[in-house]
């Protein structure tokens, strides 16, 4: 069977990524993680997947790694700072693991995929990169990051695109928006709706004026999908 390699597979969309790479059942999964890496999401599929605690931001390692795997596509999902704030409180606001994430493990993985010949790379951006529109946002709208967060995602897809097109690696770089569905955390609008109406509960919400453009989980994986299906 063909490999493919997966950051940010431990994540939200990630785990319902790598569940729909398992169900095709033509593909050997390789999870890049980190020591701190949760697996609640994955419990029922992990005897399935092949896990590797590299350093994404260590070009050597990975390097070698996919020498071993010779991966047909990556998926890079992992990110940091999508979140600044958790149940109230700051979170995920490390400027510097901004940086490395976002940034330099994105061109590092680039790298390592080219070096190993790898056929596709599919990487996850964000609406965070266009900043705030007043009016719908089309895929070649200007991208105005008002935070470091955003402005990070776009920096590595930049670099990362530009080595890749530089080496003839097809590069696709997917900007999600709200997604939502199986596995989401608890504090995001969708399950905290429904924990509201289940318990008839008031509920509160910011700014009436926010508008946000919200896809199912499972839309967003046949996105990713694609470009390795086509």
């Amino acid at each position: 069977m063909s490999s493919v390699v997966v950051t940010g597979g431990t994540g939200f969309v990630g785990a319902n990524l790598v569940r729909a790479l398992l169900d095709q059942q033509v593909y050997d999964v390789h999870l890049l993680v980190r020591k701190e890496s949760q697996y609640w999401r994955l419990q029922s599929v992990l005897d399935r997947l092949h896990l590797h605690e590299v350093d994404m931001c260590d070009l050597v390692a990975l390097t070698d790694l996919f020498a071993t795997i010779r991966p047909k596509a990556v998926f890079h999902l992992a990110t940091y700072g999508a979140y600044p704030y958790r149940l109230g409180h700051p979170y995920q606001q490390d400027v510097d693991k901004m940086l490395d994430t976002n940034v330099i493990a994105t061109v590092q993985l680039t790298r390592a995929a080219i070096v190993s010949r790898t056929e596709t790379f599919i990487s996850v951006g964000s609406s965070s990169e266009y900043g705030p529109k007043d009016y719908p946002m089309f895929e070649n709208d200007l991208c105005m990051p008002l935070d470091t967060y955003g402005a990070t995602k776009l920096s590595g897809a930049y670099i990362a695109s530009t080595l890749a097109r530089q080496a003839e690696l097809p590069f696709h770089h997917m900007r999600l928006f709200s997604v939502y569905g199986d596995f989401e955390e608890n504090g995001r609008l969708v399950p905290t709706v429904l924990k509201a109406f289940t318990r008839n509960e008031v509920l509160r919400l910011a700014s009436p004026f926010s508008v946000r453009d919200f896809i199912y989980v499972d839309d967003a994986v046949k996105a990713l999908l694609h470009p390795v299906e086509a």
